[in-house]
């Protein structure tokens, strides 16, 4: 895997190589892994399903197989921009 750096300019204006760790638990979004659909969004996925308890959070059951967690880290917005592996949810 190929490091990202990144020059950036640190507080007394000398320039400095921020160079990514390869080690960092970001986890990647569905649509970075799988690419994007045009047009569409999360909210008309059937992958898409919602926890409650005081509030409401939206969750991808293909992304919890790559994320495992109740954070918030993996919550779904409606508004997203739909995924590689979108179906259409025909309520």
């Amino acid at each position: 895997m190929a490091q990202r750096v990144m020059i950036t300019v640190d507080l007394f204006g000398n320039e400095v190589e921020l160079v990514e760790n390869p080690n960092s638990k970001k986890t990647k979004t569905m649509q970075e892994m799988f690419g994007t659909k045009d047009g569409l969004t999360c909210k008309t996925c059937k992958h898409l399903y919602c926890r409650r308890q005081s509030r409401k959070w939206y969750k991808c059951e293909l992304w919890d197989d790559y994320f495992r967690g109740i954070s918030e880290a993996s919550d779904i917005r409606l508004k997203n921009q739909a995924c590689g592996k979108y179906d259409h949810n025909e309520v």
